[in-house]
């Protein structure tokens, strides 16, 4: 696979933040970039993993939205609806799931794909 080139998208998201907060936007889109790579700067890979770091109410939040967007999908895909039980059963495993790749750290090695709690990384009370 060859190399991602960083290219200045437009979006509405990007818009809004640009004219929230300059710097935000700054370390959202132009300092992170790249920051999953090894040999990024220190401040890139940092600014990666804050842009990607989470706190339990936004995790809850969308454990509950990606559940729910999973039922939908699988119900009209197979003319089966998931029980509320095994709804459940998913939403509790992929906590659980998030909860111990904060507490082992694991988001260390790749934090787009592994949750970091916000609560974990600050050492704050939940």
């Amino acid at each position: 696979m060859g190399e991602i080139i960083q290219k200045h998208a437009w979006s509405s998201s990007r818009v809004k933040i640009m004219r929230e907060c300059m710097k935000k936007y700054w370390y959202t889109y132009c300092l992170s970039w790249a920051g999953w790579k090894s040999s990024a700067p220190q401040d890139r890979q940092r600014a990666y993993m804050l842009k990607n770091m989470t706190n339990m109410p936004m995790f809850v939040g969308s454990i509950t939205h990606d559940t729910i967007e999973m039922v939908i999908r699988e119900g009209r895909k197979t003319g089966t609806w998931m029980s509320l039980e095994d709804a459940q059963k998913h939403a509790v495993q992929a906590l659980r799931i998030g909860w111990l790749d904060s507490t082992n750290k694991r988001w260390q090695g790749s934090p787009k794909h592994h949750t970091n709690l916000a609560e974990h990384f600050y050492d704050e009370e939940i």
